[in-house]
């Protein structure tokens, strides 16, 4: 008797330990993002010549990876990083736009990679006493249109959230998205305040 009530119990705190948590992370409480902040973000971040749809998508990828390769420093590539991972978000809500739910949660997770990327140069950078208030500012100014995108996406994705992992891949950007936040406020305080939720 005593066996199956203590099963019973950590079954319970087991279930209420894990599960839990992962339930809470699907409300992320984002910001509305009306169509008029949608375009301008749009607009703001940097040009996409071809979706990750495209069969000439592997030019871009090759283009992006030489470019980075060349970087003189750890500063330098996180604020590279920090544009692709920009350009990731719009990919992901311009594929959305066209009901492409498959290749929109892969750029999903290609932005969750390119996040930690940039949060780890960052890291470096500020170990090696580089100017990383310059950077930080500069990554802080394009938040708020990473920001609009996620809450684009996230109001679009309650009728698919199941298909092709789409809630967990939405899961990882929203947590890259908050690991650059925080790798900011490090070194500008108060920036952790403007955009992540409470």
């Amino acid at each position: 008797m005593r066996l199956l009530l203590a099963s019973f119990i950590f079954v319970l705190l087991f279930t209420i330990g894990v599960l839990h948590p992962i339930r809470a992370a699907d409300i992320y409480n984002l910001p509305d993002a009306p169509s008029g902040k949608i375009d301008e973000a749009l607009l703001k971040i940097v040009p996409v010549r071809f979706l990750p749809s495209s069969p000439f998508y592997f030019l871009i990828w090759a283009k992006e990876n030489f470019n980075r390769l060349i970087k003189p420093s750890p500063l330098r590539k996180a604020e590279f990083d920090f544009v692709l991972s920009g350009k990731r978000l719009k990919e992901a809500y311009l594929l959305l736009e066209k009901n492409n739910v498959k290749n929109s949660s892969a750029a999903l997770n290609r932005y969750s990679r390119v996040a930690e990327k940039t949060v780890d140069e960052l890291k470096k950078a500020k170990n090696q006493s580089q100017d990383v208030a310059t950077a930080a500012g500069k990554i802080d100014s394009g938040l708020v249109y990473q920001l609009i995108l996620l809450a684009a996406i996230e109001k679009k994705m309650s009728s698919f959230a199941s298909e092709y992992n789409f809630s967990t891949n939405f899961s990882s950007a929203f947590d890259g998205f908050s690991q650059i936040v925080t790798a900011v406020d490090q070194i500008n305080p108060g920036v952790a305040d403007k955009y992540l939720p409470k």
